[in-house]
């Protein structure tokens, strides 16, 4: 079994966050407010990274 990890280097993810850089602009636009983007957002990454380190840990 292989056991090294995927490294993304940051310019693949500055890429990923297109979308998100998209969806907080359409959200400004309608009056939605970025403090509740910015905070999901926060949240998002949080989750991902320690379900990440879950997953390699397993």
């Amino acid at each position: 079994m292989n056991h090294s990890i995927y490294q993304i280097d940051i310019g693949h993810l500055l890429l990923a966050f297109i979308p998100v850089i998209l969806v907080a602009g359409i959200f400004f636009r309608w009056g939605i407010g970025l403090s509740s983007t910015i905070q999901g957002l926060i949240r998002m990454v949080l989750q991902l990274l320690l379900i990440g380190y879950a997953l390699t840990y397993i």
